[in-house]
């Protein structure tokens, strides 16, 4: 997964791009992986990217796995804690 967040005015990029991103990938209710990364610093915004491995069994079943995938940037000392909007993946 990787996302792009822009800054605010009066941020620079090291200000505001110092920090992680904690990944969690849920099915159901219950999360099945987690991940957490450092963002970096680009023109203008702050990015991640990460690659999450979903254990097979929770791709097994009758029916497709419901993936819902959400972001939350834990904040720094110049900007607060945020979440993404969540994204939902089918495994086939």
């Amino acid at each position: 997964m990787s996302r792009r967040r822009g800054l605010p005015a009066g941020v620079t990029g090291d200000e505001g791009c110092s920090g992680r991103v904690r990944l969690d990938v849920r099915r159901a209710a219950k999360v099945v992986a987690t991940a957490t990364n450092r963002l970096r610093a680009t023109t203008g915004a702050c990015t991640y990217a990460r690659t999450i491995r979903i254990p097979a069994t929770v791709a097994r079943g009758p029916r497709p796995a419901k993936l819902v995938v959400s972001a939350r940037f834990v904040g720094n000392q110049r900007l607060l804690p945020q979440r993404s909007r969540q994204v939902t993946l089918r495994l086939a």
